[in-house]
């Protein structure tokens, strides 16, 4: 979680002291407070079709180096030569289909290779971001469904989880909940839940 520091609102100090010396005695500096609350911040979504996926293009709250990051870590840890039992490879754990599909190199050459590996997760992220659009569901981005806060980031992360599991899991209202392995879809997607918040100042008054 993001928190930014907001500086005191000198219009509402300057407010408080007009009242106090206006009202003379009527006690209003007792009666009303600056208060310091919280509020949470929504992003604009940055990344469409049209956008050429690098490390710096913004998606809504993260970059893709930091999106790619946490995926890898959660994956992976960040690990390039590992092939886990069911035969997913490397640092973000690709199926044989998605090997062939976005590296379209031999696996060995995969599993070796870092840069093949991050190459092939920019074109995945791409498509990825086209299946999202082509489904229309960035209309949920901004609703919490079933507990989870959807951004683009978790939809992102809910079609690599799988495209099936997501769609269904957005038509039910989080209902149908898809297990994929060890994981259901909304626990993995709450993973990537950015709720970013910042400090704010206002003034209040009892009557």
């Amino acid at each position: 979680m993001n928190t930014k520091m907001l500086a005191p609102s000198f219009f509402l100090i300057g407010l408080l002291l007009s009242l106090e010396t206006s009202f003379g005695d009527s006690n209003i500096n007792q009666d009303c407070k600056i208060e310091e609350r919280v509020r949470r911040v929504f992003r604009t979504v940055s990344i469409d079709t049209n956008s050429v996926i690098t490390d710096t293009t913004k998606v809504q709250y993260m970059t893709i180096k930091e999106f790619k990051d946490r995926l890898g870590l959660h994956e992976s840890r960040s690990t390039y030569n590992i092939i886990n039992k069911y035969g997913f490879r490397g640092k973000y754990q690709f199926s044989p289909y998605m090997i062939r599909t976005f590296a379209k190199c031999s696996y060995r050459s995969y599993l070796l290779t870092p840069s093949i590996q991050e190459k092939a997760m920019d074109g995945a992220i791409a498509y990825y971001t086209w299946y999202i659009y082509h489904n229309n569901y960035n209309q949920y981005i901004g609703k919490e469904i079933n507990g989870v806060e959807v951004t683009m980031e978790t939809l992102l992360l809910g079609v690599h989880f799988s495209p099936t599991y997501l769609h269904k899991w957005l038509r039910s209202s989080g209902k149908d909940d898809g297990t994929d392995i060890h994981i259901s879809i909304g626990n993995y997607m709450k993973k990537f839940e950015v709720r970013e918040e910042e400090k704010y100042t206002i003034l209040v008054c009892n009557r």
